[in-house]
Formats: C-alpha cells, structure tokens, sequence
C-alpha cells in the first residue's frame, strides 16, 4: 500500500502449459472457429463467471472485451447480434 491506496490489480497471464492457459487457448478457438454455438456456449460460460464473482450482470457482451476475458466479440451471423439472457444467465442470438 502506498498513501493509504492499494495497488490495482491486473489479470495476470497464466503460465503456458497450465491448465488455465490450455481452457484459455480453447476458449479463444472456439471464439474464432465461426461455429455459433460453440461462441455461444463460450460466451455464456463467460456471462456465467461474471455474474458469479460479481454478482451482477454485464450491460452487453463488449464488458467481456472491457475486462480483457476475451480479445474481441465475435462477428455475429448476418441480422442477429448477442445479446445476454438474464433469465437464462446465457449468451443468445436476437435479431438486430
């Protein structure tokens, strides 16, 4: 502590070869591979951790970029956009 303030944390990288960089390095494929479900899936296990440890929900699915979870949203199938289930406590497609 410095001046009374704690220092901020930041996410730190896992180590490569861990457990957690392996789920990371799955995650971001499953991002990138253009398979909607599998973003889905990803993107809902992300709204999932987030509404765990924070106890509230993201405005979108962009706070997931924000908090530096993902690299970037990924590119939804032409008229649709993610959009975050709350009742669910999903990811799902809805029409722009």
């Amino acid at each position: 502590m410095v001046g009374g303030c704690r220092k901020s944390e930041t996410p730190s990288t896992p180590p490569p070869g861990s457990p957690a960089a392996k789920a990371l390095n799955e995650m971001d494929q499953k991002l990138a591979s253009g398979d909607v479900q599998a973003q889905l899936q990803v993107m809902s296990q992300l709204l999932q951790a987030w509404v765990m440890t924070k106890n509230s929900f993201p405005t979108s699915v962009d706070e997931f970029v924000q908090a530096k979870m993902i690299a970037k949203v990924p590119a939804a199938p032409a008229g649709k956009k993610f959009v975050i289930d709350r009742q669910g406590v999903r990811v799902v497609l809805a029409d722009q």
